[in-house]
């Protein structure tokens, strides 16, 4: 089970506190079965997903806050 609206996947921020933000919840067309971890860099988070995409192989997704 991965979660979001269509159970595909989600990025989420927790802060001190322990509040949770929803960043992005994938749809298959961007991104399913997110595989891995996030990488922060140049502002921007980097991940992979092993499906979704154009041909629905996998892809690789950038989010920008």
């Amino acid at each position: 089970m991965l979660g979001g609206l269509s159970d595909l996947g989600t990025v989420f921020k927790v802060d001190s506190a322990g509040n949770e933000t929803l960043l992005h919840n994938f749809n298959g067309g961007d991104g399913a079965g997110i595989y891995g971890g996030l990488v922060f860099a140049k502002g921007n988070l980097y991940g992979t997903a092993n499906s979704g995409g154009s041909f629905q192989v996998g892809t690789i997704f950038k989010l920008t806050p």
